[in-house]
């Protein structure tokens, strides 16, 4: 189980002791066997997201991350290492949907200048409206109609926005 410490609990541990990943201002943050000098830096550099600048526990018992490795064998400290093994490829499958997301890229655009840039984060019970809008253009494909009218984009590519938006709204609700 993972717990927030408070300030006055985490100060009266040396930082060496401590059996969490310290995210305050002014120490160096590790993870992983490696050091960071900021917040932001781990989480470029790590699959991790940093909630706010707190301490968690992480129980003794627990891995606090998968062991990086070198998809060749090499050890971090070699030349040519990166620690990627088991990580997502993501150039390689959005890459494989590079059409796809161009389509759904020109639904969003047609958004951004019909509302406004990133307005969509703000619309009032998203999950829900964005699931009746995707499915709004999921029925009209099924009844044959491949092109919005309006937009003359593909009905696809709106169901396909629509769900990436209900998506990561779900996700950023997720994160509070």
């Amino acid at each position: 189980m993972i717990r927030i410490k408070s300030l006055a609990e985490i100060s009266a541990v040396p930082i060496e002791e401590r059996g969490y990943v310290p995210i305050f201002p002014g120490e160096m943050l590790q993870r992983c066997g490696r050091t960071y000098d900021s917040p932001e830096a781990l989480y470029r550099e790590s699959d991790c997201a940093l909630a706010s600048w707190m301490y968690v526990e992480v129980p003794e018992e627990q891995e606090p991350c998968p062991a990086e490795q070198d998809p060749n064998g090499l050890k971090s400290s070699d030349p040519g290492a990166k620690l990627d093994h088991g990580k997502p490829r993501c150039a390689v499958v959005l890459g494989g949907f590079a059409r796809a997301l161009m389509e759904v890229s020109k639904v969003g655009t047609y958004g951004i200048v019909k509302y406004s840039e990133n307005g969509w984060t703000q619309v009032d019970n998203g999950p829900d409206r964005y699931d009746d809008a995707g499915m709004r253009h999921w029925l009209y494909e099924k009844m044959g109609e491949v092109m919005d009218k309006d937009t003359a984009l593909r009905h696809a590519a709106h169901d396909a926005w629509n769900a990436l938006a209900r998506l990561d709204l779900m996700i950023r609700e997720g994160e509070k």
